[in-house]
């Protein structure tokens, strides 16, 4: 199952009017705990204050002065890497996820890059499966046709238990390595499981 923004989004967050003075936005920070507040004309988003906003801004300004309007719209139904593709294509800091019923959560780059991490393997530095399946779902809706290699170190077990886990932890670390460094551009590369 390929997680979704809907499954890390920030789903308790606090959206301030546009006019409300900087001071209670900053009272808000305070008692809350919060570090971004969605700033809101009417039911329109106007852009985004943090902490770095709030601290740098003089407490007698209004939100509308002090907002930022470095972010972008994801629907709660896009990927993990589809959400960090849009935030590095637009150099912005946060995804406000929304639907057709309206604002429903927001993703901060700290929230994506550790969820991120989650599908990275420490031992080859490559991304796990679920990369590959994201990657071809992106291939297939925009109609491109799709290859997929597997390859699998034939008896590795026998490897490990002649050698020990630590000289087959290298043989897959040099071979992810050497495949890292001759994969064609285009391709994609992931550890899927154990020796695959």
């Amino acid at each position: 199952m390929i997680t979704r923004a809907s499954d890390i989004m920030v789903k308790d967050f606090i959206t301030v009017d546009a006019l409300d003075g900087l001071r209670k936005v900053q009272n808000f920070m305070l008692e809350t705990g919060h570090n971004y507040f969605i700033v809101m004309e009417g039911s329109q988003v106007k852009g985004i204050l943090n902490s770095r906003n709030l601290i740098k801004a003089h407490p007698n300004r209004l939100a509308i002065d002090a907002l930022s309007t470095q972010f972008e719209y994801v629907s709660p139904g896009v990927s993990l890497w589809a959400a960090k593709e849009k935030l590095e294509k637009n150099n912005c800091e946060i995804l406000l996820v929304k639907d057709e019923g309206g604002l429903k959560g927001f993703i901060t780059e700290d929230i994506l890059n550790t969820e991120l991490a989650k599908y990275f393997d420490p031992l080859t530095n490559l991304y796990r499966s679920e990369y590959i399946y994201h990657q071809g779902i992106k291939l297939i809706s925009k109609g491109e046709e799709i290859s997929i290699v597997f390859i699998d170190i034939n008896n590795f077990g026998q490897i490990n238990k002649k050698y020990g886990h630590i000289q087959g932890n290298l043989i897959l670390k040099e071979l992810g390595n050497l495949l890292k460094s001759n994969i064609p551009e285009g391709s994609f590369l992931c550890r899927f499981g154990g020796d695959e």
